[in-house]
């Protein structure tokens, strides 16, 4: 079991890591002032958002700098130092912290588990990767779900679920609907439909229809062939 608690933690560690796109505070790049409408920008301009912390990057971005709302309707990307996410379309508040990614969602974490704010007995500087349909972040709540076709991968190790979520304050990760979880290395999978990890004490809490746990079985090696003895020579 102690291998499906390493597949476990760097899942929640790729979630927790894109808590820094909304948990940091957003900045407006001028002062709010009265000003005349800005002209529509042409249909294929792109629009990129700095705050100092992350950056967003899209097609057509609007962003009401009072209530916070913003949109992003084509060609989305995040990016932080070490991590990166991309989406067809992303909406949010910066002011509430909050941020939905939709369609083809990928996020790369290239850094170290043990420098994205948990500390595992297995930090590895592997890169992880997640995809999903949706994508969906509460800074404040500290929840982030990810809804649709989640796969997670990570070396040899390879988690895929319908649905997943991480909440950084009870330390859970919740992973829901046909849940697999394989390590190519040690030929180890398990299989599920309700998977419960607590980060914190790293416990697997399998729950729904029967699970199975698959190992390879190792046989003993055969013994090597004696040889066969020699035929006695007959006296004359």
């Amino acid at each position: 079991m102690r291998r499906f608690f390493l597949a476990l933690a760097p899942l929640a560690l790729v979630l927790h890591a894109s808590a820094a796109f909304a948990a940091a505070p957003t900045q407006a790049p001028h002062p709010p002032a009265p000003a005349p409408a800005a002209a529509t920008p042409p249909p294929n301009a792109g629009a990129r958002l700095d705050t100092g912390v992350y950056t967003v990057e899209g097609q057509n971005l609007t962003w009401n700098q009072r209530t916070g709302e913003f949109t992003i309707p084509k060609d989305v990307k995040f990016t932080q130092p070490g991590t990166d996410v991309t989406g067809d379309q992303a909406a949010g508040n910066s002011l509430q912290k909050k941020v939905t990614i939709t369609g083809h969602v990928v996020l790369h974490n290239s850094k170290p588990v043990s420098s994205v704010g948990i500390t595992t007995h297995a930090a590895s500087a592997e890169p992880q990767t997640l995809t999903t349909d949706k994508l969906a972040i509460d800074g404040p709540a500290k929840i982030y779900t990810a809804d649709g076709n989640v796969k997670f991968t990570q070396g040899t190790k390879t988690v895929t679920a319908a649905h997943g979520q991480l909440n950084q304050t009870s330390h859970l990760l919740e992973l829901s609907g046909n849940v697999h979880i394989d390590d190519a290395s040690s030929g180890q999978s398990m299989i599920a439909e309700n998977v419960t990890y607590d980060t914190a004490n790293e416990t697997v809490t399998a729950t729904g229809k029967p699970f199975q746990i698959r190992a390879p079985v190792q046989s003993e090696a055969p013994a090597p062939a004696t040889a066969a003895p020699s035929p006695k020579k007959k006296k004359r």
